[in-house]
């Protein structure tokens, strides 16, 4: 059994720990958006590992992948609901992140 299994801190460190796992959270907390509006609000990611980090949020039901039909095909990410329950943690964060910047 992993040490996720047991701990909460690390199952979480697990999730937040990714290196652009909170920024595409914290890009999806207002709105969906299709992969490259969410792309360019990130700023310095690559196509693939926004589609990989992407792929890895859908995986563990943070992240919904939508397909519209249309003419051409649209995709839009949104967050779940388990993905909507880190907004708390990623206001904080910023708190924080607001703090630190200015001390």
């Amino acid at each position: 059994m992993s040490n996720e299994q047991f701990c909460p801190v690390a199952a979480a460190a697990d999730i937040v720990g990714r290196k652009w796992a909170l920024i595409i959270i914290h890009n999806l907390l207002e709105t969906p958006l299709r992969f490259n509006e969410l792309k360019r609000g990130i700023g310095g990611i690559s196509s693939k590992t926004l589609s990989n980090s992407l792929a890895f949020l859908c995986e563990e039901e943070i992240v919904e992948r939508k397909v519209y039909q249309n003419s051409p095909i649209r995709v839009e990410y949104s967050l779940t609901e388990k993905g909507d329950n880190m907004k708390i943690l990623i206001e904080d964060m910023k708190s924080w992140g607001q703090s630190w910047l200015t001390k």
